[in-house]
């Protein structure tokens, strides 16, 4: 009994800090990718201490309070739920289960992909004067598949120092 209640005081504390990064990103536009990404990273530390449900769960919660909390801008918000929020988590899944590695990665931009052009196709005009850009199409997916492959090692490396350096002295 003792452990499920640290687990879900953990999942809390993971959740809540979610929130609050989320609503310091759309406060600080300039910033705001870089903070959803820190917040997202929660989801994978809510793996490690918790396990893959209720990182699910972290996630779940983080989203549908940081949609409400940060109505003045959604964008952060927005991202988190669309993809930064429960990649890590899916990323632990899909790493964990699929062999070989190559296939693994196919998978992985195959859902970036889906999830890029979603984005892209809801709001297109918004993405575009955000990014104060006139590229076409491809040269967007292809700029979002380097910087995607790019964040998803950094991901890795930044899980695997968290693990040993963080996550051992964690009770």
């Amino acid at each position: 009994m003792r452990k499920s209640v640290k687990t879900l005081a953990r999942c809390a504390l993971l959740a809540a800090l979610g929130v609050v990064l989320n609503y310091l990103a759309s406060a600080l536009p300039l910033a705001g990718i870089a903070i959803v990404a820190v917040a997202g990273f929660l989801t994978a530390a809510a793996v490690i201490h918790a396990g893959l449900l209720q990182a699910f769960a972290v996630f779940g919660v983080t989203a549908a309070l940081s949609l409400l909390l940060t109505a003045q801008n959604l964008n952060p918000a927005l991202l988190y739920t669309a993809f930064l929020g429960y990649y890590p988590a899916l990323k632990s899944f899909l790493e964990r289960k699929i062999r070989p590695t190559p296939l693994c990665w196919v998978i992985k931009l195959l859902l970036f992909n889906a999830v890029f052009a979603l984005l892209f196709l809801i709001s297109a005009q918004i993405l575009l004067s955000q990014l104060g850009t006139q590229l076409p199409w491809a040269a967007l997916q292809a700029l979002g598949n380097i910087v995607f492959v790019v964040y998803d090692i950094g991901l890795s490396r930044l899980i695997g120092f968290y693990i040993r350096r963080v996550a051992i002295h964690v009770k």
